[in-house]
């Protein structure tokens, strides 16, 4: 995420005003977009209600085969489900509204993302659930289906991050998400089916794969134009409103982390992952205090590094930690998250040219990949006795063979693998069927109506 003062800048002939970029008219003068989004969404919405025509059906709660499944459910589950929206919703989306000349893009970008997913996620995982399992049968849908999904949404959400502004066509970021789930549900198949890996916050299912899907993406798609473009900052009101997205997703964290855990793990669950954030959001202030250089705070530390600690402690949340180290990983993933800010960050630009618009891979990627080692660490030393009950062991090991540590690392090394590789294809899918040209960097006013940044 670059910073940059909301100078205003002279104004450039050719342009419609001040901070224009120099791109625009070169750039909105050729069109090479070959998917129309209105068409594409029509298209697709028309799929998703044949498919769930043929294939999806209510489960047992829902379906009225089993009613006190569904009672329990909602007395269980929704309210959850519900700060899980929310956090898709609108901490996701207000945590973007950083960039000063983007937001509405922003802000209803995440919408259809999410609305998209929800739906193709339950179809995917289905489909990759009958392949893992051997036989073929309905999808049976129930809430747990919708939690998952926002799950998955959160994962695209995240690649988004890392793209957000620069892949500024709405029929690429549709095309992205498709492909995205595709290949995320199959990686997590493997994790939960085949190797039977413990990652009750998803630190490794969600954030190590949706960071680093996006870094490929944004490699493959990002425009020379894109490159410190004057739009790719902040002003005074944009990171306020960034702030109030972080703290909705600082609030709602251990719900995230919590809401596909059981009654033995649930509340420790949510202890350490509210102890750990409390321990990120120190880090977060005091190491852009030393980290910085200039004895002030960053609001871009203050944004990401706070929440840094619900990705770090997401593996092994549920695990019989103990207090003070619940604070151990939040503290150490809230100061990973701002030296990524601060050195990691301007290294993989300038070097390899990666560009990270939002910085996820400091607030996702780096803290995601702690959280695994953290979770082989855990692993490897539990013990029943630690638990001491056995319902209690079971919840956080439901495998026969007990904790695995060898399986947590390597589902580590796998996604990280995986989700390269499959962002660089994704990347190469969208620049073929959307074309290369991108439309005004970090700017609504490409696919919005009434824009006035006056």
């Amino acid at each position: 995420m670059s910073v940059k003062p909301d100078a205003e800048a002279p104004l450039i002939p050719g342009t419609d005003g001040p901070n224009q970029s120099v791109y625009t008219t070169r750039e909105s003068a050729k069109d090479d977009n070959n998917l129309d989004i209105g068409v594409l969404l029509v298209f697709l919405q028309i799929i998703f209600m044949v498919l769930f025509g043929f294939f999806v059906e209510y489960g047992d709660g829902p379906g009225g085969k089993n009613p006190e499944e569904s009672g329990n459910s909602i007395l269980t589950k929704y309210s959850q489900f519900q700060d899980v929206h929310v956090m898709m919703f609108i901490g996701f989306g207000m945590l973007m509204l950083f960039l000063k000349k983007y937001a509405l893009s922003a802000m209803s970008y995440t919408f259809l993302i999410t609305v998209i997913v929800i739906q193709w996620h339950i179809l995917v995982h289905g489909f990759w659930k009958n392949v893992f399992e051997g036989h073929w049968e309905k999808i049976h849908v129930d809430l747990t289906d919708f939690i998952i999904g926002d799950f998955a949404a959160a994962c695209v959400l995240i690649t988004f991050g890392a793209i957000l502004g620069k892949v500024n066509k709405p029929s690429q970021l549709v095309v992205i998400a498709i492909c995205e789930i595709i290949f995320f549900s199959a990686n997590e198949m493997i994790g939960v089916e085949l190797l039977g890996i413990t990652d009750i916050g998803g630190s490794m299912v969600v954030h190590i794969y949706g960071a680093y899907f996006g870094l490929a993406v944004s490699y493959i798609l990002t425009t020379e134009e894109a490159y410190e473009h004057v739009h790719n900052g902040a002003n005074y009101m944009s990171d306020t409103l960034a702030m109030v997205g972080s703290v909705f997703l600082w609030m709602f964290w251990p719900s995230f982390n919590s809401a596909l855990a059981g009654p033995y793990d649930q509340e420790r669950t949510v202890i350490n992952t509210i102890l750990s954030l409390t321990a990120s959001g120190m880090a977060a202030f005091a190491a852009s205090y030393f980290l910085r250089g200039e004895k002030k705070f960053d609001m871009v530390d203050l944004q990401n590094a706070s929440i840094a600690g619900g990705v770090g402690v997401g593996t092994a949340a549920n695990m019989m930690l103990g207090p003070v180290y619940a604070q151990v990983i939040g503290f150490s993933a809230g100061w990973l998250s701002v030296f990524g800010y601060v050195y990691i960050q301007p290294f993989l630009e300038r070097t390899f040219g990666i560009y990270d618009t939002c910085g996820v891979h400091n607030l996702h990627g780096m803290p995601g990949v702690l959280a695994g080692i953290f979770g082989i660490i855990f692993t490897a030393v539990a013990t029943p006795s630690d638990y001491n009950t056995n319902g209690n062991y079971t919840a956080v090991f439901p495998n026969e063979g007990g904790p695995n540590a060898g399986y947590q690392a390597a589902f580590v090394t796998i996604t990280l693998v995986s989700s390269i590789v499959a962002g660089l294809l994704t990347g190469i899918i969208a620049k073929i069927s959307c074309g290369k040209n991108q439309p005004t960097p970090y700017s609504d006013k490409s696919h919005f109506m009434h824009i006035n940044f006056d």
